[in-house]
This record gives C-alpha cells, sequence and structure tokens, in this order.
C-alpha cells in the first residue's frame, strides 16, 4: 500500500493524538507559537495596559482549547505564565526587579486588586471538570459514586462510564445490584431522586459558598482559584469611560506598587549610587512618596485647586483618604459631572507620574 508508517504524536482535531499522557515535548508547539507572537510584538510601542489587553485576549487564549482536552503538564504551565509575565513587564525577556506586583495577586479578579490574568493551573482543572459525570459528580451528599464503587462493579452490572442517573432508575427505584448494598453499605442512604421527565439534564455546582449555582467552568474556576478581600477602589480604577493606559496606572497606585524615592532608598544599588540626595522633582524640597507626590506637593496642590474647582470638588481637602470617600459612591454613576471628576483626577494623576520621571 503506498502510505508511509507515521507516528505518535499526531494531530487530530487540533491537538496531539497520543497512548499516554501529555508530556511536556507534546506541548512545544503552543510555546512556540507564543514566543512568535510575542516577538512579533516586542518591537511595538506598546504600554502597560496595551500589553495587558494582549495577554488577556490573545496569550492567555492560546492554550484554552488544549486545557480542555489534557491535564497539561505542570512545567508547561510555568513555562507559558513566564512568558506572560515577562511580556507585560518588560515586552520581552524578564529582567530581575521589573516585575511591579507578584504574579499570584496580577492573577487576582479586579474587584480583588487584580488585573484578572486566569492562572492556567486553574483554568485547566476547571475545564477538566467538565468531563465528570454520574459516577463521578457530587449529585447526591454521598457521592462520588466512584469513590467506592470501582469501574469493574460498574462494568458487572451492565453499565458504563457514561451512564447517567436516569439509567440507574425505573418506577423510583435504583436498578443497581441488590449485593452492592452489602458490598457499599452507603448506598443504603442514597435515596432516588425525584427526576422531572419533561425537562432536560442540567448540571449544578456548589460554590465556594457552598450555595447551588449553575454549572459553568467559570462557576468552577471561582472555585478553585485564590481568593483576596475585596477592594473598595475598583469602580474607580475599571469603568466603561476609562482610558486603559491610566487605568492600569491608577491599579499601580492603588496597590502601592510606583517606584518613589521613599522605596527607592531602601534598596541596596552600591556604595557609588547616594540614594539619599533624592528629591521630588517638581518642588525640589524632599523625597517624594504616593502622598507627596500626589497630594502634598505644592505643584500638585496647585493643579488639585484648579482640578477642585472645574469638577465641583472644592470643599474636599486635598487629602488621599477624603477624594477617594467623595468619589466611590459616584464610581458606577453614569452622571456625566461624575465620570469628569473621576477622569479629571486621572489626567492629574498622570500629569504628575510623567512630571515625576
Amino acid at each position: 500500500m503506498p502510505f508511509d508508517e507515521g507516528t505518535l504524536p499526531v494531530r487530530y482535531l487540533g491537538v496531539p493524538l497520543i497512548s499516554t499522557k501529555l508530556v511536556y515535548k507534546d506541548c512545544k508547539i503552543l510555546i512556540e507559537k507564543m514566543d512568535k507572537r510575542i516577538i512579533d510584538w516586542r518591537n511595538k510601542s506598546l504600554s502597560f495596559a496595551g500589553r495587558l489587553q494582549l495577554i488577556n485576549y490573545v496569550l492567555a487564549s492560546l492554550h484554552v482549547y488544549w486545557a480542555s482536552v489534557f491535564i497539561v503538564p505542570s512545567r508547561f504551565i510555568k513555562d507559558l505564565e513566564k512568558r506572560m509575565r515577562s511580556f507585560l513587564w518588560c515586552q520581552g525577556p524578564m529582567v530581575k526587579g521589573k516585575a511591579k506586583v507578584a504574579w499570584k495577586d496580577v492573577c487576582l479578579p479586579k474587584y480583588e486588586g487584580g488585573l484578572a490574568i486566569r492562572k492556567i493551573k486553574d483554568v485547566n482543572e476547571s475545564l477538566m471538570a467538565s468531563h465528570i459525570w454520574t459516577w463521578f459528580d457530587q449529585w447526591h451528599p454521598h457521592c462520588p459514586l466512584a469513590d467506592f464503587i470501582s469501574q469493574r462493579e460498574v462494568a458487572k452490572a451492565s453499565f458504563n462510564q457514561n451512564s447517567i442517573v436516569a439509567d440507574l432508575i425505573l418506577h423510583d427505584r435504583w436498578i443497581w445490584p441488590q449485593a452492592w448494598y452489602d458490598m457499599f453499605p452507603v448506598l443504603i442512604h442514597v435515596q432516588p431522586p425525584d427526576l422531572q421527565q419533561h425537562k432536560l439534564d442540567s448540571l449544578s455546582w456548589l460554590d465556594s459558598s457552598n450555595n447551588q449555582v449553575t454549572f459553568s467552568s467559570k462557576s468552577v474556576w471561582d472555585t478553585f482559584r485564590l481568593r483576596q478581600v475585596q477592594v473598595d477602589w475598583v469602580h474607580l480604577v475599571w469603568f466603561p469611560q476609562s482610558i486603559p493606559r491610566h487605568a492600569f496606572h491608577m491599579w499601580l497606585i492603588f496597590n502601592g506598587k510606583l517606584k518613589t524615592h521613599d522605596k527607592m532608598r531602601h534598596w541596596d544599588v552600591g556604595s557609588a549610587t547616594n540614594l539619599n540626595l533624592l528629591v521630588c522633582s517638581l518642588c525640589k524640597t524632599g523625597p517624594d512618596s504616593l502622598e507627596h507626590l500626589f497630594f502634598e506637593c505644592s505643584y500638585s496642590e496647585q493643579i488639585w485647586c484648579i482640578i477642585k474647582r472645574k469638577v465641583g470638588m472644592q470643599h474636599l481637602p486635598t487629602k488621599r483618604r477624603d477624594i477617594v470617600d467623595f468619589l466611590q459612591p459616584k464610581a458606577t454613576s453614569k452622571n456625566t459631572p461624575n465620570v469628569a471628576r473621576i477622569l479629571g483626577d486621572w489626567k492629574l494623576s498622570m500629569d504628575l507620574i510623567q512630571q515625576g520621571s
């Protein structure tokens, strides 16, 4: 026959067709694909916000199809996330000290202070959960049945791995072998559910608060992921009218991650550089900090007076807590004056960052 003998793995429906579990060498094609995308973008002038958009909508989606089919190797996960982290902070190879925020915090949802980049391991586990069914899912408090009923016993009873709950019920009674009650006494407490024949099957999931919700990969992911306390400033940073570049820098400000002088003075830069001589580039009176740069500096205070007069905030003192407390209730409003207040404060912050640098 005029056919060449091939070797595994071969590609089938976009993923490798292999006879063993997925290993790192099988995944190199995705790593090479991500490297090619990053190289194409590296020479372009991209802001932090632009890189974040490309990560969320391009790089973070390259592995999703594979992650829905395989349990992907941890080394592969580490390499992909390393490349995403490097592209975000350096637009190329990672340089020590360039990352302003830890990756685990970057991967938090925005309402918990992160940038909503989902960790690959959490995505993989949530997608794998969609393959679970009768023997493996939690449709009863004593489930999953696979914890005590082996696949051998399932096959001996003329059922299979794809059997659904309705296949095991006839006239409101279980039709599994009577011997199972002796072999697995816990089944005595598993009563047949009330099946509604006119309704289609649906999957439910118990979330992290033990509430029953509609099953989806998102609800599973939200249960598996790292959780932190919700932040109160999320709507001041991320809202429909926000300017992405400004929003990213405001996110850094609220996380206290700008490289201001008070932070730099603790660095070990050697004897050739004296960080104690650093002074605010706006007022020249002393080292800057977040509070000084945006609120206490005489230069920024003059700009604040102009901004507050234009957006109707004259009565407020120029203090971060007072301004944030005033804007928070208005953060979700689409009212033009409220949007102008927030955007005005953003514009001031961006101007001061550029002046300070």
